[in-house]
């Protein structure tokens, strides 16, 4: 069975089956995307808590971890920083990165260059992908100053300071 995502959008769609939580978990289910990275889905376990017992995987045309550009050592350190401190304030609130906890700012500090690291270049006609570079899409403060991104990512828009 397919079902097609279902977003608000000028497209008027007819709304998916109502199914009872029981058959839908016994159903096979497959989650097919142009570019991605499954190496590291945690999507197969949640799955599985969730009592889904029919997954049968990530199906991807492209992995992005291919994709990864290069960066002199300025940039990178520059591009972590700035990232870091984006992630600290569009995902706990937080103006000064180092007043998260540990855990907290090795999160915002894995992601700073885009998903996990990915250094991913991508922006499409309706999102950008969060593998890619974290301050090119994502606004916010660094340094307790405005961050203006070259594209913004869906749902992001909120997080957007002007100064």
């Amino acid at each position: 069975m397919f079902l097609p995502l279902y977003r608000p959008s000028a497209f008027q769609f007819d709304e998916p089956p109502k199914l009872p939580r029981e058959r839908l978990q016994q159903m096979p289910l497959a989650i097919a995307v142009c570019t991605g990275s499954a190496a590291k889905s945690p999507l197969s376990s949640r799955l599985t808590v969730l009592g889904y017992t029919a997954f049968r995987g990530i199906f991807l045309e492209e992995e992005l971890r291919s994709q990864q550009i290069s960066l002199s050592p300025d940039l990178e350190r520059f591009l972590s920083e700035v990232g870091t401190s984006l992630l600290a304030y569009c995902w706990y609130g937080e103006h000064d990165k180092n007043l998260l906890s540990a855990e907290k700012q090795d999160r915002c500090r894995a992601n700073a260059l885009g998903y996990d690291g990915a250094r991913g270049l991508l922006a499409t006609l309706i999102n950008v992908p969060t593998s890619t570079l974290t301050p090119l899409w994502c606004p916010g403060l660094s340094k307790n100053a405005p961050w203006m991104p070259l594209v913004i990512r869906r749902g992001y828009i909120r997080h957007l300071v002007l100064g």
